[in-house]
């Protein structure tokens, strides 16, 4: 429980950033959302809800649509929880002197009391760790209990503290003891469930609080701060370093290299402890009338408990900008487009300029139309582009071989053009004093004027969409025509400045005005005829604007960029600044493919900035395995941990930011290795050999055989209903598992100087780790038979694992590094490169352009294959084996566990079908699934409706039986990428009730032109 305990000050932290000084240095961005109302000391987040406790009730709110929660069921326990613990679909509740409660929470709408435990002290805290409960219980120490039957827990054991036991973590098989002014003590658990002292540690003023990771204890020192205290060594804790707080701290949670020290009604201090033996403040947050007690976080949303109820926040983007690259132009750029590998540049008198960006690093001009006037504006439309010419009026250039730009037309005005945009062939030019004008494109080789109209003030921008257009009139401020005929062109309504609107950006039905010298207006155009300003937002140095999803970036003139949340429309909130060169005169700028920040600059050219440098890989979490994580496989939102002599593990990766326990297995000996095929888990157990368990359930796996292999079982790979097994000093054996409960043996492939340690399938051939003798490839077409045809020995010391991809395998030498090989002839194995880096590789997987290193005890690496670069080198203590899934990559680190990592993936499509797959079905795809509607979607022709409609129309959608308003938030957020607005809810819900089915819904939403653009952003058909 201490770490959920501990875990609110990340999500106080979290609460803290929506309002913090935005020049502290932390890069959590927050959004409010919700909130529900109650005084709650505690809450936690399992699957889809909310669990939380106030003075009498355990709580349940239903939070599958984030910005809409409602209760959903209720228990009254009859005491006042202090701290909340869930685990295995059990809540338990220590209620101080009256205990400690357990209820069921299987059934989320129906929550069932089903135990109380008399503590006989005071409850203050508990943790869950598999079948054992340990109960922090004040003067009385701590209490361990049996939980295998919740209905009926059994009292084990006790340890008697010599004081009053304030909180408690169990890491590994230690347990950690906050006792106030005692300071801290650590316990060993024996295998036996006894508690023994092995150490302690005095020089503390008082020991409120307690985390420990990979054999660091950060302790929450009430009299002094945050003490950081290295217990690889329990009976001699030796002190790292002191952080001296402002205030009384209470509490402490360390997220990744940030400790954050809750202080009562001192507020809050975050430090860096990426040095540990140097901690430094990072920032502080002192609330307001507001009592924060504990939270939770999942899937991105903090969830924070607080006696005026639970607030509801999302953390989103880490901002960390890096410049990567400029290039400088002849003229003065004030516009830029990006479109695939291409931006294209309005460079003022420098003419109209296109760049080749598909290397970041290095911007290079491709294309290049010198005008005659200044460039003020362009849009593309096909192959062709239309300039704002100034005083050269209108010029089309035919941009389809980008090298080559032609020019094939100009079109004269009676004044300088500052603005332009074309629709259905007719462009639409602001004129300054003389208005705007509509001129017939059809023929992009002979504009035709259709009408002109003269306006009362100085035109300056324009954007048309449908039957409007929507212009920036400076002194006469934000006006819409009616462009229904394009002959009579109709004002139909105004909205006058501040001080002179010369700008603006639309989105969905908000237009974002530039009011000069005055900031920034946000106006509803959704009833064209009548402007109603929704919000505004004082900077009066605004230069230029971009709304992109929930967030408006603004540039200024001071050189700042800021970040704002528009989540809430009407109260856009500023979450980031930055006060940097590179964020000088940023005229214009927009995202390019590389989630780059690219920025038409004036005199400076152009820009690129990478704003979030830092998400490559982040670390997300730590999940403490209790054994020895050894190795480590994925099957739909299920990992499943070889776990040491505590067996099988299986862990609910849905949300793999916050992962839970779904079950224990437990094993007649040491488990090192693990495969999923289907519904069975093989896993291999030494001098034990294998055992078959059925996942089916994965809550309730059950063993179904166990086969005795010939030797050593150390991994194995499943293929063709057959497990190939690597077995020390016995090569490796082939054993028929097409009856999973009854595997047989097939055959063994065994010769002198084999030391098998993994296996690789491709086809009909096997490649085997073997050691010092490099590696071995066996066909084994002939299973009964296995043959070997080849072996690479060149150059290799120790080949500890291989990897294989299409026609190549790449092997991890523990002494060598890594070696690339071409087996598209399993014959004759060729050498294609060898990484230019030494390494003690252990374990390979191979992403799209990617390699993830797993290296001994140094962590892990990221290379990227077309250039041969570590682009990223996370350095841990131990790494035994390594798994990449989706957009995270798994690193199993022995007794620390796992450690988690978020990956910026640019496996876009993948990333598509792992988000339908998690908002519909509430899983993760198999590999298998992923790949199918990859090829599908891809290079079948196969529309993104038509894979939506086959998700929505499974058996296993309809098995989640959502409620018409949760169905239409899901719908929503999956086909259109945005919550749905309030007015759209309520429209469909009438309509529902009006015989409107489901599928007219989803048919509807699909025909949409935000489903398009969906469909568009990832290069797949829509319909």
């Amino acid at each position: 429980m201490v770490k959920k305990f501990i875990k609110f000050f990340y999500f106080i932290m979290i609460f803290s950033l929506f309002t913090i000084d935005i020049s502290a240095k932390t890069n959590m961005i927050v959004e409010k959302l919700n909130n529900i109302r109650g005084d709650f000391n505690d809450v936690k987040i399992y699957g889809s809800y909310a669990f939380a406790i106030d003075n009498k009730n355990l709580r349940v709110f239903n939070i599958q649509n984030i910005s809409n929660p409602f209760e959903e069921g209720k228990v009254f326990t009859g005491h006042a929880g202090y701290k909340l613990e869930i685990s295995n679909n059990y809540a338990y509740i220590a209620a101080g002197y009256d205990g400690l409660d357990i209820v069921d929470i299987s059934s989320p709408s129906h929550p069932k009391k089903i135990s109380h435990i008399d503590t006989e002290g005071f409850c203050i805290d508990s943790q869950a760790g598999g079948n054992l409960l340990y109960v922090a219980n004040g003067y009385n120490g701590v209490k361990v209990y049996d939980i295998s039957d919740p209905s009926s827990p059994r009292f084990l054991s006790s340890y008697q503290t010599l004081n009053f036991v304030m909180g408690l973590e169990v890491e590994n098989n230690y347990l950690y003891i906050a006792e106030g002014n005692y300071g801290m003590e650590i316990v060993t658990i024996t295998s036996k469930n006894a508690l023994l002292k092995s150490g302690e540690y005095h020089d503390i003023g008082f020991a409120r609080d307690i985390y420990v990771h990979n054999s660091i204890a950060y302790i929450c020192d009430f009299d002094s701060g945050l003490q950081i205290v290295d217990v690889h060594s329990p009976a001699f804790p030796r002190k790292i370093s002191q952080y001296q707080t402002s205030s009384n701290p209470i509490a402490v949670k360390i997220y990744g290299k940030y400790a954050y020290l809750a202080m009562g009604n001192g507020g809050m201090e975050i430090v860096d402890i990426s040095d540990i033996k140097n901690p430094i403040q990072s920032s502080s947050y002192n609330p307001k009338d507001v009592d924060i007690k504990s939270g939770d976080i999942n899937n991105g949303y903090a969830f924070i408990a607080t006696d005026r109820g639970i607030f509801i926040l999302e953390s989103s983007k880490s901002f960390n900008p890096k410049f990567i690259s400029s290039h400088g132009t002849s003229g003065f750029a004030n516009k830029i487009v990006t479109k695939g590998s291409f931006a294209y540049v309005a460079d003022g008198n420098g003419g109209f300029l296109i760049f080749n960006i598909a290397d970041p690093k290095n911007l290079k001009v491709i294309g290049y139309y010198q005008s005659g006037a200044f460039i003020n504006d362009f849009v593309i439309k096909g192959k062709y582009v239309y300039l704002a010419a100034g005083e050269a009026g209108m010029e089309i250039l035919d941009i389809s071989n980008p090298s080559k730009i032609k020019p094939i037309s100009s079109y004269v005005t009676d004044s300088q053009v500052t603005s332009i945009d074309v629709q259905d062939n007719i462009a639409y030019l602001t004129k300054g004093p003389r208005g705007i004008e509509s001129v017939s494109v059809k023929d992009p080789y002979n504009p035709v004027s259709i009408h002109s109209d003269v306006a009362d003030d100085i035109t300056l921008d324009i954007k048309v969409r449908g039957k409007y257009a929507y212009i920036a009139a400076r002194k006469g401020g934000f006006q819409i025509f009616d462009i229904s005929d394009p002959q009579v062109i109709n004002r139909i309504s105004k909205l006058k400045p501040n001080s002179a609107i010369t700008s603006f950006k639309p989105k969905d039905k908000y237009a974002f005005l530039i009011d000069s010298g005055y900031g920034l207006i946000i106006a509803d155009i959704s009833d064209p005829k009548k402007i109603k300003v929704v919000s505004e937002y004082k900077n009066p140095n605004i230069l230029n604007i971009l709304v992109q999803d929930q967030y408006l970036y603004i540039s200024d003139s001071k050189n700042n960029l800021e970040i704002l949340s528009i989540l809430d429309i009407k109260n856009p909130s500023l979450i980031k600044r930055f006060n940097q060169d590179m964020f000088s005169n940023l005229f214009d700028f927009t995202f390019d493919e590389n989630d780059y920040l690219i920025a038409a600059s004036g005199r400076e050219g152009i820009k690129e900035i990478d704003l979030f440098s830092e998400i490559y890989p982040r670390y997300e979490n730590n999940y403490n395995t209790l054994g020895y994580a050894q190795e480590m496989a994925i099957n739909g939102r299920y990992g499943y941990i070889a776990n040491g002599r505590y067996g099988l593990q299986i862990v609910d990766l849905l949300n793999p930011s916050s992962p839970f326990r779904k079950a224990i297995f437990k094993t007649d000996s040491g488990v090192n290795g693990v495969k999923v095929a289907g519904d069975y888990a093989y896993i291999t157990k030494g001098d034990r050999g294998i055992e078959v368990v059925n996942i089916k359930d994965p809550a309730h796996p059950r063993s179904v055989a166990k086969y005795k292999t010939k030797g050593y079982a150390i991994s194995l790979v499943i293929s063709d209903s057959k497990a190939f097994i690597a077995e020390n000093g016995n090569g490796v054996e082939i054993v028929d598992i097409k009856n999973p409960a009854n595997p047989t043996f097939i055959s063994n492939y065994k010769e002198s100087n084999i030391n098998a340690l993994s296996v690789e399938t491709s086809g009909n051939y096997l490649l085997v780790s073997n050691g010092k003798e490099g590696v071995l490839i066996l066909n084994v077409s002939d299973a009964k038979h296995p043959k070997k045809v080849a072996a690479f020995t060149e150059g290799v010391s120790y080949v500890r694992d291989v990897f294989v991809k299409d026609d190549l395998a790449y092997i991890a030498d523990m002494e060598k590094g890594i070696f690339i090989l071409d087996i598209k002839d399993k014959n004759s194995p060729k050498l294609v490169r060898k990484l230019p880096i030494d390494t003690r590789a252990v374990n390979i997987s191979v992403d799209n352009k990617y390699l993830y290193l797993t290296e001994a005890t140094e962590g892990f690496k990221i290379f990227d294959l077309s250039n041969d670069k570590v682009i990223k080198n996370y350095e841990n203590k131990e790494s035994i084996s390594g798994i990449k899934y989706g957009n995270y990559f798994y690193l199993c680190n022995g007794y620390n566990g796992i450690d988690i990592f978020k990956i910026a993936n640019d496996d876009k499509i993948g990333n598509l079908i792992v988000n339908f797959f998690q908002n519909i079905l509430d899983r993760l795809p198999s590999f298998e699934e992923e790949q199918k509607y990859k090829r599908e979607l891809l290079f079948e022709g196969k529309s993104l409706a038509s894979f939506a409609k086959t998700l929505f129309d499974s058996q296993e959608f309809r098995m989640r039986n959502l409620s018409n308003r949760e169905f239409i938030y899901l719908a929503y957020r999956t086909l259109l990428d945005r919550q749905p607005e309030n007015d759209e809810v309520e429209g469909w819900i009438n309509r529902f009730e009006r015989g409107t089915s489901r599928d007219e819904m989803l048919n509807d939403l699909m025909h949409s032109k935000d489903f398009e653009n969906l469909a568009k952003r990832y290069g797949v058909k829509a319909l």
